[in-house]
């Protein structure tokens, strides 16, 4: 008997459709990649090679973003509160947010196929998640723990 996991797809076609629409938005850090990426000698080589520092500058920011809120939600927190719960709930959903990435670009990977442009195509969209989920980090951080 073949089971089909609809709420599953279901899910996955939801998240990314939440995806940010392109990966270099028109603000700050991103104008700067955006302008080398997409200009120096034109080639697939230098573009992929800019997009791949692009991906490790935004890991590295998400990184600290965690350690930020990890470091606030080791303290006890207000009444009524859990950190300590919440701590281990934000492990797992970033757990299970890096495990959505992998198999989101594959989709995309494995139906474009083998070319220069593919090595572009997964890091866009590594580039897309890493931007939409720090952007949601940043929010839970300046709202609901930094006051």
């Amino acid at each position: 008997m073949k089971t089909v996991k609809l709420p599953i797809l279901f899910a996955l076609a939801m998240l990314t459709s939440l995806a940010p629409q392109s990966a270099f938005a028109q603000d700050g850090e991103d104008d700067a990649y955006a302008g080398r990426c997409n200009g120096g000698d034109g080639s697939s080589l230098s573009q992929a090679y800019c997009m791949g520092e692009y991906s490790d500058a935004l890991k590295a920011a998400q990184d600290r973003l965690l350690v930020q809120i990890h470091e606030v939600l080791k303290n006890k927190g207000p009444d009524a509160t859990d950190y300590a719960a919440a701590a281990r709930y934000l492990d797992e959903a970033q757990k299970h947010w890096q495990e959505f990435v992998v198999a989101d670009c594959a989709v995309k990977e494995n139906v474009f196929g083998a070319g220069s442009a593919f090595v572009l195509d997964s890091l866009d969209c590594k580039i897309k998640h890493y931007r939409a989920r720090n952007e949601e980090l940043e929010q839970f951080r300046k709202n609901d723990i930094d006051g």
